[in-house]
């Protein structure tokens, strides 16, 4: 499985957050290990450390490390799609925001610290709905042991690098490139511990392939027509545009996260989930006939869900972003959009004063079983009140009365579009 590895550098200790590493690169395929945390606040040690390692200096305010820690992670599950495991090695609290947002997405998060909350975090997760199944606590004080290899010490320092690759990274590589030629196979094979699993993109689908950070442009351009992404006289460069990647003097690089969000817009929308990462759900939204995942929160400003739109290549305008709310079963009200069936509609406006005599008697007689609901008709979303078990003919009057339906339209296709069922004349909601 691929792994990131989070260090909370200026609460962890380099001699547990190394050990940490070393014991999960034993089990999990590390893409990168990442160590926050301000500069003149760690220990040097944490800056003595090879390549695997990416240090992220937290440059200012109290708790900053904390913060860039939960954005951290948020940006690897957004633009990491590919990493199944988040590891992360610290004793604070302020984290929970990120291990929600990572087990919402069906990510593994393994949390390493000093146990001594462990009970009182496992309530925490029960409070916010977190799948317990999706994380697993470790105590470093006993749970990091693991073979040293003492010739591979550099200053009294691990350095995981200089050992093996996983055999699960080899045999993934193996397993990867198993129909390709024999000399990108031996390519990739022979500079295991170097490799990454990365996903390129090419018209509208995404292909894993192992990758090396600063491969030769020749190099990469000919493992993507290995790999038959593109054709012999395509060039890579769209592919390299589309995947956070980069060219630098005939290198191809992965491109870093400052490079990767620099538009207005996806900064935007970056920063609207990470703020919200405990509301952030995955959901399926229709456009066309495809069905696409994104992430979402409920009552999420229409201007953020239409840049989300773009930013995945879903959407291009505002009008289609309000098709796409319209047949994905999601509501648009106030320049807000909602879950259609998750929303309190008991505070509805609506002026009942413009339904006929006969269907308001029956709604002051059934009040207590009163609701309001979103029911479409054509390419549009209307709210109405609603009992089950209504009468049609008193439905088709508040209908009518509500300008939802037109003299001439059809009831019963209505209510077959809306998913109701019509029994003995009376109007019921299909159970879901």
């Amino acid at each position: 499985m691929s792994a990131q590895i989070f260090i909370d550098a200026e609460n962890v200790k380099p001699e547990i957050g190394l050990q940490a590493v070393k014991k999960f690169s034993g089990e999990y395929s590390i893409n990168s290990v990442n160590i926050i945390g301000k500069e003149d606040a760690i220990s040097n040690k944490y800056r003595e450390v090879g390549e695997l390692y990416n240090f992220q200096n937290c440059y200012y305010g109290k708790n900053s490390a904390d913060t860039w820690l939960c954005t951290e992670i948020a940006k690897t599950i957004f633009a990491e799609p590919e990493v199944e495991v988040i590891i992360l090695v610290s004793s604070d609290r302020d984290f929970l925001p990120a291990i929600k947002l990572a087990t919402d997405k069906q990510k593994k998060v393994i949390l390493v610290s000093d146990g001594n909350g462990h009970k009182n975090l496992k309530a925490l997760l029960y409070d916010l709905r977190i799948n317990p199944d999706l994380v697993e606590l470790v105590d470093f004080r006993s749970n990091l042991s693991a073979p040293v290899n003492h010739s591979a010490k550099k200053k009294g320092i691990e350095e995981p690098m200089e050992n093996p690759p996983p055999a699960a990274h080899v045999n993934k590589i193996q397993k990867i490139c198993a129909n390709l030629p024999l000399n990108t196979k031996n390519f990739f094979v022979n500079r295991a511990a170097q490799v990454k699993f990365i996903f390129v993109k090419q018209a509208d689908k995404l292909f894993e392939i192992p990758f090396i950070d600063g491969i030769n442009a020749t190099t990469f351009a000919n493992v993507l027509r290995d790999f038959k992404i593109i054709d012999k006289k395509d060039s890579p460069d769209k592919v390299i545009a589309d995947s956070f990647l980069k060219e630098v003097d005939e290198q191809i690089f992965l491109r870093d996260e400052e490079e990767i969000f620099q538009t207005d817009s996806s900064d935007a929308v970056i920063d609207y989930f990470v703020e919200r990462a405990a509301d952030t759900r995955t959901i399926f939204i229709k456009h066309g006939n495809d069905l696409r995942e994104i992430p979402f929160v409920n009552g999420m400003p229409f201007e953020i869900f239409s840049k989300l739109l773009v930013s995945y290549g879903i959407s291009g305008n505002n009008i289609d972003s309000r098709k796409i709310i319209t047949d994905s079963f999601l509501d648009f009200r106030a320049d807000k959009v909602y879950f259609r069936d998750e929303e309190d509609f008991s505070g509805s406006d609506i002026d009942l004063d413009k339904i006929s005599e006969q269907a308001r008697e029956f709604i002051k007689a059934n009040e207590t079983r009163l609701e309001f609901i979103l029911v479409t008709h054509g390419n549009t979303s209307y709210e109405m009140p609603f009992v089950d078990g209504i009468a049609v003919n008193i439905l088709s009057t508040i209908l009518r009365d509500l300008k939802i339906l037109g003299k001439n339209a059809k009831v019963q296709k209505f209510l077959t579009n809306n998913n109701f069922t019509v029994k003995d004349n009376l109007v019921y909601k299909n159970k879901k």
